[in-house]
């Protein structure tokens, strides 16, 4: 779960394409979707259309 996390924090967001989330212009999946989802639902991140952002305690988690 960390690994979503510090790319997201790095890139800015993740994008959902699929059932798969990737960075920005990437080619190999990140996570799964339904991870991302329970991502969300622990408050790590949050969604805005099929973009993914962290929250400020994902941010602390990241590293």
């Amino acid at each position: 779960m960390v690994k979503p996390l510090r790319l997201a924090l790095l890139y800015g967001h993740l994008v959902a394409r699929g059932a798969r989330l990737y960075h920005p212009g990437g080619s190999h999946p990140v996570c799964s979707l339904s991870l991302a989802k329970q991502m969300v639902a622990a408050g790590l991140l949050r969604t805005n259309g099929e973009s993914f952002e962290l929250t400020q305690e994902g941010r602390s988690c990241a590293g």
